[in-house]
């Protein structure tokens, strides 16, 4: 899943790049890379949001399995096992 978001940024990318370069014909070229990088921190934001609202859906990493081995653990212990 990652690498197809890495594959797909890229393509919005060199997506953004062309239609920079297009309108270079009427813009400067300083003005074209100020458009990508708007463009690019938009898409960043977009991404940064939807990764915080999907970490804020998440449930909190507390494995059962784990915290019974702790309590059997820490019940040993008490008993002199």
């Amino acid at each position: 899943m990652a690498g197809a978001a890495v594959v797909a940024f890229l393509a919005l990318t060199f997506g953004l790049a062309a239609a920079a370069a297009g309108l270079a014909t009427t813009l400067a070229v300083w003005e074209s890379l100020l458009i990508v990088c708007g463009a690019l921190v938009l898409v960043t934001a977009i991404l940064v949001g939807v990764g915080y609202i999907m970490l804020q859906k998440g449930s909190k990493p507390i494995p059962e399995q784990a915290v019974e081995e702790a309590e059997l653990t820490a019940e040993a212990l008490r008993d002199g096992h």
